[in-house]
């Protein structure tokens, strides 16, 4: 299929004017005359412009209240119909925003800013383990859920994320933690091989052994920065028999002797054990996901409880992995996890190498327990995500590896109702808290000389984010860019610049 200016149908339009062809042609670079016409796809693959009647529903990300424009909203159904688009994208200087999951903090996967042109990988759903080699092969527009469901059936898991809406795609470039990987390491840390698009719509495979600089960069810094990755080689593990998942919740009043706690014994617990620990304005709790029955589970959780004393409340599921992930995604369904479940929701995230400082318990206990919140917020949180184990010593090197010796990562949030259910509100009060309470943190912030975030968490408000996610390896991922996409065209407000800021 060509895409041809003189028929509107070949959009794919479900409702169409001239006068919205001609909003579009005004809306692209001056060196465009037509909108997107010289994309060649099968007839599986579709675009949705601003013309389009599905064009409302499809531009936002997961979080609602990121009311972005893009450009149009391109899904191919071949490598080589995502090939030419960004072809076409390079030639009219256009962005491209790769769309995994869609679940970025900053809303980068529809672009971060009006114009770019998303590339949505929902067609891509490969999946096959080797069974030799236990490699997993995994479409890059395959979300957790259907993921793990997959995994389970052939007897395998990969250490991945705890939310089953997450997209494999941003989770695989950014790092990735949650289940399993204190045990087997960060998901991008089990990347082995890589089929990317480059910037001039060549197709090549990325290795340890082929480009093996991209592959570096790819894992750690490569959400949306260097290309577009179709098709990701992950090392899968056979599951364990038994796993046994335990939630503990505690009053308000016990949140400072469970942040200690928890530091302490996160530290130093066996790797085989994740734990999430969640400070709410209405309560403490912890859940504890570890590859044993209820009996070895308890065993490993007694240490923490000798510093916090026994929990008001007590839930232990002894199943297999495949039920403690469904678990972990807190209602959502697990194998049907699409764009549908939204929310209106503001995060931000710090990480440490340490347990916190008081004074950064008293920042928390101020903004969540003592000052006054929005009325319009439904819920505000800290959530604590144990680090540490296979994480801090990797088999091969990747840019992730600056986060060795992390104990803990945080996720500052609020969440809110919109009258209506409706995308596109904002709740500037909700907004302003939230960047006041990081700020606040921020001002204590007790883990080192410098602050230290999560890349797969990024925030734009951040001071000197490049280096809080990178650090010193911000330069030479400066020369891969250079190297990879020196036009840029796969940029977004935080992505890997040309070159260091003065």
């Amino acid at each position: 299929m060509r895409l041809q200016k003189p028929s509107l149908a070949s959009f794919a339009l479900v409702a169409a004017s001239w006068l919205c062809w001609t909003d579009i042609v005004a809306a692209l670079p001056a060196s465009t005359d037509t909108c997107m016409v010289d994309i060649k796809g099968s007839s599986n693959s579709t675009l949705t412009t601003q013309c389009s009647a599905d064009y409302e529903t499809q531009r936002f990300a997961f979080d609602w209240n990121f009311n972005y424009h893009p450009l149009a909203i391109y899904y191919p159904s071949t490598v080589d119909d995502a090939a030419a688009a960004i072809r076409y994208a390079a030639a009219n200087k256009i962005s491209v925003a790769p769309r995994s999951g869609g679940h970025s903090f900053e809303a980068y996967g529809v672009g971060g800013r009006d114009g770019s042109l998303v590339i949505d990988l929902k067609n891509f759903q490969q999946f096959s383990v080797d069974p030799d080699t236990e490699v997993a092969t995994i479409g890059a527009g395959t979300r957790l859920g259907p993921l793990y469901t997959r995994l389970n059936a052939t007897g395998h898991l990969i250490p991945a994320g705890t939310c089953p809406t997450v997209g494999i795609g941003g989770i695989s470039l950014g790092g990735g933690v949650g289940f399993w990987t204190r045990l087997h390491g960060a998901t991008t840390q089990n990347v082995v091989g890589m089929t990317m698009i480059n910037a001039k719509g060549e197709v090549i495979e990325v290795s340890k052994t082929s480009n093996p600089e991209l592959f570096w960069a790819l894992r750690g810094a490569g959400g949306g920065s260097f290309g577009l990755v179709t098709e990701f080689k992950v090392q899968a593990y056979k599951a364990p028999p038994v796993v046994t998942v335990i939630v503990m919740t505690w009053p308000v009043e016990k949140f400072r002797d469970l942040i200690h706690a928890y530091g302490t014994w996160g530290a130093t617990v066996d790797k085989g054990a994740f734990a999430a620990l969640v400070v709410s304005g209405t309560y403490v709790e912890l859940m504890v996901n570890y590859q044993g029955n209820t009996e070895q589970t308890q065993a490993i959780l007694q240490p923490l409880l000798n510093m916090t004393g026994e929990p008001t409340n007590t839930t232990t599921t002894e199943g297999n992995w495949w039920t403690a992930a469904s678990l972990g995604g807190r209602g959502v369904d697990v194998e049907n996890p699409d764009l549908q479940h939204h929310r209106n929701h503001r995060g931000r995230s710090l990480v440490y190498r340490g347990v916190m400082s008081d004074a950064e318990m008293d920042v928390i206990e101020s903004y969540i327990y003592n000052s006054t919140k929005p009325e319009t917020s439904t819920k505000v949180y800290v959530t604590y995500e144990l680090w540490g184990g296979k994480i801090d010593d990797p088999e091969v090197p990747s840019v992730f590896d600056y986060h060795k010796g992390v104990v803990y990562s945080i996720q500052t949030g609020i969440l809110w109702d919109v009258p209506g259910n409706k995308p596109g509100v904002d709740c500037a009060e909700c907004t302003k808290w939230s960047l006041d309470f990081s700020n606040a943190l921020q001002a204590v912030y007790s883990s080192g000389d410098k602050i230290e975030s999560y890349q797969n968490y990024m925030d734009h408000d951040l001071p000197n984010a490049m280096d809080a996610y990178f650090g010193p390896n911000l330069q030479r991922l400066i020369d891969v860019k250079n190297a990879i996409d020196p036009d840029n065209v796969f940029s977004f407000p935080q992505s890997i610049p040309l070159k260091q800021e003065s």
